[in-house]
């Protein structure tokens, strides 16, 4: 087993660097900043933990971190680790807004099939990377709206209650309270593991809930009180603030014009 991390510099858009270290203890890369280009940290095995501006990070197998160009990071591989790097020259690709900031979202098996692909295309296919590249891309965009999960159990616990009711209207000192963990504690596990603070992750678990509902027909007022706004017009703003949508929008884009809420 190994732990394992690239060092070297980006060269092109989607270009993958997998000269990697083995090695069996933790690797750290530190002070490190690409202003040319975006980054994409794939956890392929083990765990890593990340220290940005914006504060601490971590990802496990099968995670991975987006990193926007220009942010200056510090990497800590754990032990019997590989953490890959995929780069995207940043002037090359036009940027989703939703990857204007460092994200960490689940790499599926679609995606895991994209990032390999870039590990194996021939460095010298420039106009087959830029495709790729912003393919790729547009869907971490869409992969960005995926509900992560924090693996600290008692903020996993929460987690799980909120999932199940998005509508639960305790606040973080009381949902801490329940599992015995100090809000504090909660929160700091919410951030370093999902990449969204409580109160984010809770507003996606019920934007994610309410995308289900819409598209079921069920009515907005229904859907309002059931994800936890007293009114529609409540829900209608967190909505559209979210997902740039208003409800009735989503369900025309996202359902049969044959039929109508």
């Amino acid at each position: 087993m190994t732990a394992s991390i690239s060092f070297s510099q980006p060269h092109q858009a989607g270009s993958f660097d997998n000269a990697s270290l083995p090695m069996s203890r933790p690797v750290q890369a530190l002070n490190r900043i690409h202003p040319e280009a975006h980054m994409v940290f794939w956890q392929y095995r083990g765990s890593a933990s990340y220290i940005l501006k914006d504060g601490h990070f971590r990802t496990y197998a099968q995670q991975a971190l987006w990193l926007p160009a220009g942010y200056r990071h510090d990497v800590y591989v754990d032990a019997n680790s590989v953490l890959l790097r995929i780069f995207f020259g940043a002037d090359k690709v036009f940027t989703p807004k939703a990857l204007n900031q460092p994200r960490i979202f689940q790499v599926n098996q679609e995606l895991a099939g994209y990032f390999m692909g870039m590990v194996q295309s021939d460095s010298s296919l420039l106009q087959h990377h830029r495709e790729l590249d912003q393919h790729v891309l547009n869907k971490l965009s869409h992969h960005c709206s995926t509900l992560m999960w924090p693996h600290t159990p008692a903020a996993r616990k929460i987690a799980e209650l909120l999932n199940d009711n998005p509508g639960d209207p305790r606040t973080l000192h009381e949902l801490a309270k329940l599992v015995h963990a100090s809000p504090r504690t909660i929160e700091r596990a919410f951030v370093t593991e999902t990449g969204e603070t409580f109160q984010e992750w809770r507003m996606q678990a019920r934007t994610t809930k309410a995308k289900q509902l819409i598209i079921d027909g069920l009515p907005i007022d229904s859907i309002a009180l059931h994800v936890g706004y007293s009114t529609a017009s409540a829900f209608g703003r967190a909505f559209k603030k979210r997902t740039g949508l208003s409800p009735s929008a989503y369900f025309n884009e996202h359902v049969s014009a044959d039929v109508r809420i």
